[in-house]
């Protein structure tokens, strides 16, 4: 069965931004993504009825920092982690984002070097607060 991807913005897709909402909650017991999530545009990808991967994308001009992301456990270490980043990729470039970034304290940096982004000295404004973020630079 194959992947379907969507970048979607919840105010204009309310229904598939509170189903993602329940299906990370009853497939991976994740409620990290809330309705406070909303203000920022929403990734994700679906093998029929069931949601493979998600994450919140926030956007402010040329750059984007991605937050929330989660694979679901039935396809960890398959390539659909890479696979969905590289949709946000194509999806992103489509809006003009140069740079993306996600917060340098996660716990699966090494997956995201493995990706291309690199240490950066940069803080990411989000939430009316700074944090450390990697960066990867769009080709």
């Amino acid at each position: 069965m194959s992947y379907e991807f969507f970048l979607i913005k919840p105010d204009i897709d309310p229904v598939s931004f509170t189903k993602v909402i329940k299906l990370r909650e009853i497939q991976e017991r994740d409620e990290s993504l809330t309705n406070a999530d909303q203000t920022k545009d929403l990734a994700f990808m679906m093998r029929g009825e069931e949601l493979v991967a998600s994450s919140s994308i926030y956007i402010t001009g040329n750059k984007a920092l991605i937050q929330h992301y989660l694979v679901s456990g039935i396809v960890r270490g398959l390539g659909v982690g890479s696979i969905f980043f590289q949709n946000i990729v194509q999806a992103l470039k489509l809006r003009n984002v140069e740079f993306i970034y996600e917060f340098a304290g996660c716990p699966s940096l090494a997956f995201w070097y493995k990706l291309g982004f690199t240490a950066s000295d940069e803080q990411f404004e989000v939430d009316g607060g700074q944090i450390p973020v990697i960066k990867y630079i769009m080709q």
